[in-house]
């Protein structure tokens, strides 16, 4: 009885800590400093040629001690209402590291303008880079005489935080993007986790309009439901400390409470808990994210999710997006509510299961977890099938590295998605 009880007051304080930290855990800040150089320049860099040039795999030849010697330059937007802002990221062979900038032009001159951070650690700061004339901008630009691509050159400087002594940074052209094969970039719980610490909470309609930036291809999402049948965009079977703040943390069901009161609930970074439609309307409409994984937790609201994934893929179509939704499935309780579905053979699915029971459901997808290794017998005969195999959750760079080269996946879910988009994208065959 003794030992019962000291182990019990153990798990008590070990409780405690788990939800002081997340209680006290803040994202890491994205950090601001003034240019008055790009803050004075009104013309973005919006024109796509422009962004096809650019884009390729870069050396870093100054800052690579802090940055690695590599880096993958890849433009993306985010549509707000009738504007859209593109973005310029560069995924760094170092630590995770990704930058994201804004672009604009002046005097025949690229500027860019945003800031950097270590996925590792908390390390982040301002970056600004310059692409003169005479290193490239002209022929970015298409505007006469200048250097082909592989002669692009990109100056800049870079701190740590917001204001400390500026840094220099510089990378050279040296080849473009791998693009030989169909891969797919899935950012976990939307584009990462709140452990992350990223600018925004996991199953936000924040983050997953920021995920396409941190290298994502495709989003996994967590769907729950309402005590009035609602499906929401939440991970937990509970609502905690860990990803609501304020009054609402008493720990009940998600199910126990109406969606007018989980609209009243604040994630971590202020964000309210999404309803499945919002979210769906976000990432078709405001993204270009091309994947959606609907991760099931609430079987019995199949039939309803079923619909409106269906109703979504036609709302995709008509605004002329190629978005694939499958439905996730993660147990068998999930497997038998999915196969009583009327024409369940042809609802696009994935299922976390065997391979014989991904068979069953004629799921497209097989998604098994990292930690049964490469599988490559397995993953060779599903394929074989005509089906996909997407690994999760991948966050060690070395493992990623080596599911990426040794593996013969179509996908990787991961909360790092711009190590993923580094390994990718500057793979050479």
């Amino acid at each position: 009885m003794k030992y019962l009880i000291i182990a019990a007051v153990v798990i008590v304080i070990v409780a405690v800590i788990i939800v002081l930290i997340y209680r006290n855990r803040k994202s890491v800040p994205v950090p601001a400093a003034g240019w008055q150089l790009f803050d004075a320049a009104t013309q973005t860099i919006s024109d796509t040629t422009v962004h096809q040039r650019m884009s390729g795999v870069y050396t870093i030849t100054k800052g690579n001690e802090h940055f690695g010697d590599l880096a993958v330059l890849k433009w993306t937007w985010t549509r707000h209402g009738q504007d859209t802002v593109y973005y310029l990221s560069m995924f760094c062979q170092k630590d995770g590291t990704h930058i994201i900038c804004e672009g604009r032009s002046v005097n025949d001159q690229l500027l860019f303008k945003g800031y950097w951070r270590s996925m590792h650690d908390e390390n982040t700061g301002t970056a600004h880079f310059t692409v003169s004339r005479t290193n490239g901008a002209a022929y970015l630009l298409g505007k006469g005489e200048a250097v082909d691509t592989p002669g692009i050159a990109i100056e800049g400087s870079w701190t740590r935080g917001d204001d400390s002594a500026r840094q220099e940074v510089a990378l050279r052209y040296q080849r473009p993007l791998f693009a030989g094969e169909s891969f797919e970039i899935i950012g976990h719980r939307g584009g990462g986790r709140n452990t992350e610490r990223l600018p925004a909470s996991e199953n936000s309609v924040e983050m997953v309009q920021m995920a396409s930036r941190l290298g994502a291809t495709g989003v996994e999402i967590d769907v729950q439901t309402t005590k009035d049948g609602v499906p929401i965009i939440y991970h937990d079977p509970t609502i905690n400390m860990r990803l609501v703040k304020g009054k609402w943390i008493p720990g009940h069901a998600t199910d126990t409470y109406t969606w007018a009161e989980i609209r009243e609930m604040k994630l971590k970074n202020n964000e309210r808990i999404p309803e499945l439609r919002e979210m769906l309307d976000t990432i078709i409409n405001s993204t270009p994210l091309r994947f959606i994984w609907l991760d099931i937790k609430t079987t019995g609201a199949l039939p309803l999710i079923s619909e409106i994934r269906a109703e979504y893929e036609q709302k995709a179509r008509a605004a002329g997006r190629k978005v694939e939704i499958v439905l996730g499935i993660a147990n068998e309780e999930g497997v038998a509510r999915f196969v009583a579905l009327p024409g369940y053979q042809n609802i696009p699915s994935l299922c976390e299961l065997d391979p014989p029971v991904v068979q069953r459901m004629n799921a497209r997808i097989w998604a098994p977890q990292w930690t049964n290794g490469l599988e490559r017998a397995q993953v060779e005969e599903v394929q074989a099938q005509g089906r996909r195999v997407f690994v999760w959750t991948l966050d060690d760079d070395e493992d990623i590295r080596e599911f990426m080269h040794q593996g013969d996946y179509n996908g990787i879910v991961t909360n790092y998605c711009s190590a993923v988009a580094f390994h990718f994208y500057s793979r050479q065959r």
